[in-house]
């Protein structure tokens, strides 16, 4: 006849579940009366975001923000291999290119690098 041992790990993941139950079980449920009011950001509201490296990996980083258009104005973009980071620059045109950062840290323009 074989013994059974209950490992570590189940007897967590049962310990958990079973807490998590209880706790369910005995709370009251409440609602939620935050009212959410949706409003137009103004365009001082938005953040100027200067991206390096925007070339390979960095350039997806970069579209997943310029994505949020209402939150995010992309000022300024800096890679040093043009070649790499042209798909990037070709999506945004509107932002000034750099291959050397130090100069993106004299630009009054941004508020995040």
């Amino acid at each position: 006849m074989e013994k059974w041992q209950m490992t570590r790990r189940a007897f967590l993941a049962s310990a958990t579940t079973a807490a998590t139950l209880a706790g369910c079980a005995t709370s009251k449920p409440t609602l939620n009366t935050a009212k959410v009011v949706p409003r137009k950001l103004s365009p001082n509201g938005k953040l100027n975001l200067a991206c390096i490296g925007v070339g390979g990996m960095g350039g997806g980083d970069t579209m997943s923000c310029a994505k949020e258009k209402d939150l995010v104005n992309i000022v300024a973009l800096c890679d040093v291999d043009d070649k790499s980071a042209g798909e990037t620059y070709y999506k945004l045109p509107d932002a000034k290119r750099y291959k050397d950062y130090r100069k993106i840290g004299r630009a009054s323009c941004r508020e995040r690098v």
